[in-house]
């Protein structure tokens, strides 16, 4: 279950049965309290530990993405056109311009709270996990370069 960043850091439980994983993107909220919109880039936790630099990387990465998106949404255009038909690449600009202010790298206790309960509220997890054991704190100082 990736948990995570419009992009930073999910990471499962120990001794879970599902892969661990870091999430490297971080939360839009359509209204206080309610994240509706969660995105994740998800990297296995071995990844994490053995090339933490590759991580980081991904973080910068999807940080300059960002910001480059917040400056010209029509960026997104491009390259809609090459994965989608035309009528819906169009589209795609006006979407980013919407979301642009929501992308944000940081993922708050708040959100893993709430996407906690909403998970275990729907019977997806059987236990609510910590926001330590869900989200990469090592990166956090990346999250807002």
């Amino acid at each position: 279950m990736p948990i995570g960043a419009t992009g930073c850091g999910s990471r499962s439980a120990k001794n879970s049965a599902s892969p661990s994983c870091i999430s490297i993107y971080g939360a839009a909220t359509a209204r206080p309290g309610r994240y509706y919109n969660f995105a994740a880039l998800t990297a296995r936790e071995d990844l994490v530990k053995d090339h933490p630099e590759v991580a980081a990387g991904a973080i910068r990465a999807v940080r300059s993405a960002q910001k480059a998106l917040r400056a010209d949404p029509s960026l997104a255009t491009g390259i809609g056109e090459k994965l989608f038909p035309a009528d819906e690449a169009e589209l795609i600009a006006p979407l980013i311009a919407r979301d642009a202010p929501f992308y944000d790298a940081v993922i708050t206790r708040e959100a893993i709270d709430g996407v906690m309960k909403f998970a275990k509220g729907f019977g997806l997890i059987k236990d609510v996990l910590p926001y330590e054991t869900v989200v990469a704190t090592e990166f956090s100082g990346l999250w807002k370069e």
